[in-house]
């Protein structure tokens, strides 16, 4: 059923593997890469999904989001990060991923191990910027849900890349149409680039406050010494 493998018992019991997708794609040459990223099904932008904790009586949820396969041969070295790069159809980055993370560029941690890897994509763009001692009271600065479409995921590991494209489907239960959805994220884009703006603001004003106050305390301590010189 829609590649995932549902086996069921005459009893009340059933299992279901998820994604045969992976395993239809598997040849012998998969072996012979530094690394290989598998295309990736088609995912649904929904709500949901998952389980919090593992249960010793019931399976597990598909977590929400959009599952990225990829396959590495060896353990990653600090020299040659592994970096997997999200786009959308214009080529705009949505997501960055490394195992060697840089902050500037707002990449999130790639934990990969040899052997076979999975990534979840919450389907979110970067959020918004922080700062030491926020408090936020009902809200959050995570970025808004992308917008359903194709997108491409890049995976690059020294000279070796390579690029696959996924889609992301609408709720099938979501009466809106694309173009609301469209709506939605420009308006939340700005509400998170004005918020970033606010915050980055606020860390200017603390350097510029922690400048002055250093400043302040060296021409007090330059008069003191120069009071002391006279005596």
């Amino acid at each position: 059923k829609n590649d995932d493998l549902i086996v069921a018992t005459q009893g009340r019991s059933f299992w279901v593997l998820d994604d045969l997708s992976v395993v239809r794609q598997w040849e012998p040459e998969v072996l012979k890469k530094p690394v290989h990223l598998f295309a990736s099904r088609p995912a649904y932008r929904m709500r949901g999904g998952g389980s919090r904790r593992p249960s010793a009586t019931s399976g597990q949820n598909v977590p929400s989001g959009g599952d990225l396969h990829l396959y590495l041969k060896e353990a990653v070295d600090e020299e040659t990060p592994v970096q997997l790069e999200l786009a959308d159809a214009k080529g705009a980055s949505v997501a960055s991923y490394s195992t060697k993370p840089e902050k500037e560029l707002k990449q999130k941690k790639l934990d990969l191990s040899p052997g076979m890897n999975l990534i979840n994509w919450d389907m979110r763009v970067a959020g918004a910027e922080s700062f030491e001692g926020l408090v936020l009271w009902g809200g959050g600065l995570q970025g808004p849900r992308v917008v359903p479409g194709i997108y491409t995921a890049t995976l690059t590991h020294g000279e070796h890349s390579e690029t696959v494209s996924f889609e992301i489907r609408k709720d099938p239960r979501c009466s809106v149409s694309d173009q609301d959805l469209q709506d939605q994220f420009d308006f939340l884009i700005g509400v998170r680039n004005k918020l970033t703006e606010t915050h980055e603001m606020i860390k200017q004003l603390r350097e510029v406050k922690s400048q002055i106050e250093l400043l302040n305390k060296r021409m007090k301590d330059r008069k003191s010494t120069r009071l002391n010189s006279s005596h």
